[in-house]
């Protein structure tokens, strides 16, 4: 699924065909110009620890119980779930690194 910005929608009067007396569009139509939208990219947002945990172990940013914001090593190994449970309230996976040239 690929979410779209929908205010810039306007539908153009070459797509708008006369049938019986009635303005339609036909699905083609729409499909084009809906592909035409620019795509909405969505900011991660943060999950509460009580909602669920990450699926694989790695870094992730948290906001921890005393309201900070660090980077926390998690692990399904060990007492790792029951530490993030404890300590932390929220968590966000890390964005990926900056490489040089990549959003030229």
């Amino acid at each position: 699924m690929r979410l779209i910005n929908a205010e810039g929608i306007r539908v153009k009067p070459e797509f708008m065909h006369n049938v019986c007396g009635m303005a339609m569009i036909r699905v083609e139509d729409i499909v084009r110009i809906l592909n035409e939208q620019p795509t909405i990219v969505q900011e991660p947002h943060w999950i509460p620890c009580s909602e669920r945990l990450p699926e694989e172990d790695g870094l992730y940013l948290v906001t921890t119980s005393k309201g900070q914001v660090q980077v926390h090593v998690f692990s399904h190994n060990g007492n790792s779930e029951e530490y993030w449970m404890r300590c932390n309230k929220a968590w966000i996976p890390l964005p990926e690194p900056y490489q040089e040239g990549a959003d030229e």
